[in-house]
């Protein structure tokens, strides 16, 4: 029997339509919930469906993700995907960087991921585990290790490129193309009618259902 793909929901007092899906029995624990709801931002029906589509390619990304075995990754994809965290800050601060003393004070907090024991995954845990849902992955403890350094990297490069903006210098960085692009190895199988989501956080960004 094929199950229908779920659909936008309206909400009956403001209008807007939201993504509401119920979580797999198997992953309940994970999730937290037994139903996810996040706000498509709209009350318009054609773009709900568009807005919608993309936020359950992503849901089923991370359950993906969620129930992948931990795999070793090589360092280049590692880098890959390290960059994701450097190009989204680059692009969301492209025209106005904010002023210096902000961008200083960033970089100093930064150095504890390097001098606190367990700052590396304190800092950066929940940005990795965003980036490995993006693309319904699991990595092994060796890999994540050498993940969240280079998070690290690129975020200290992108805070760093931020404050020369923030001074009025808008060179573009020339280590900017050492991120590779990334190279899936294959896709996630999903299955429609399997619905979920896990809310993330972090000291940087924060994105939830």
């Amino acid at each position: 029997m094929t199950l229908a793909m779920p659909t936008p929901v309206k909400d009956k007092k403001s209008g807007i339509y939201y993504v509401r899906v119920r979580v797999p029995a198997d992953l309940k624990g994970i999730v937290g919930r037994a139903e996810v709801s996040k706000s498509l931002r709209t009350r318009d029906p054609s773009e709900a469906k568009e807005r919608f589509a993309a936020e359950y390619r992503k849901i089923q990304k991370r359950w993906a993700s969620f129930r992948a075995k931990p795999e070793p990754l090589p360092l280049k994809k590692i880098v890959a995907l390290s960059g994701r965290v450097y190009f989204h800050l680059m692009e969301m601060l492209e025209n106005e960087p904010g002023e210096p003393a902000i961008w200083e004070q960033v970089l100093r907090l930064s150095q504890q991921a390097e001098a606190v024991e367990g700052g590396m995954e304190k800092w950066y845990g929940v940005v990795a585990d965003e980036i490995l849902a993006e693309e319904g992955i699991a990595i092994d403890k060796p890999t994540r290790a050498r993940l969240l350094r280079e998070v690290h990297r690129s975020w200290t490069q992108a805070a760093s490129q931020q404050l020369k903006r923030a001074e009025g210098d808008f060179t573009p960085d020339p280590q900017a193309t050492r991120f590779p692009e990334w190279e899936p190895t294959a896709s996630p199988k999903v299955a429609i009618g399997c619905n979920g989501f896990r809310a993330w956080h972090s000291q940087t960004r924060s994105a939830s259902c």
